[in-house]
């Protein structure tokens, strides 16, 4: 037997490059998805959130027997009473209905549904 003759173990160089390009691509898999399912929860809480507010303005309206309304402006959300001696509409600041701002990266963005009726 030669001593100097390659016994044919180990990696090559090329199979060890595969191996590191799959694991970087399996890696980088992992972690977007995660990423993506983060933002996806923080959406979902922010939602959420708001629609509880909603409901518990709701409430505040029904029990006091007034109106109320939601104003959405640049990234940021308040609740309002419509004052009937002056006829105009007045920030609520009362917690929890005051101003909140968004979290960072959602946009606010309302759209109505009318059914038509026949």
């Amino acid at each position: 037997m030669n001593a100097d003759a390659p016994t044919g173990r180990g990696f090559t160089l090329l199979e060890l490059t595969v191996v590191l390009a799959i694991i970087g691509v399996l890696t980088a898999t992992v972690v977007l998805s995660v990423t993506d399912a983060g933002r996806q929860r923080h959406l979902r809480a922010e939602a959420e959130r708001l629609a509880r507010l909603v409901e518990l303005a709701r409430d505040e309206a029904l029990r006091g027997n007034e109106i109320w309304g939601l104003t959405v402006d640049d990234g940021a959300f308040a609740f309002q009473r419509y004052h009937y001696a002056s006829g105009d509409w007045v920030g609520v600041t009362e917690r929890p209905f005051g101003t909140r701002p968004a979290e960072e990266a959602v946009l606010f963005e309302i759209a109505t549904r009318f059914e038509d009726e026949k």
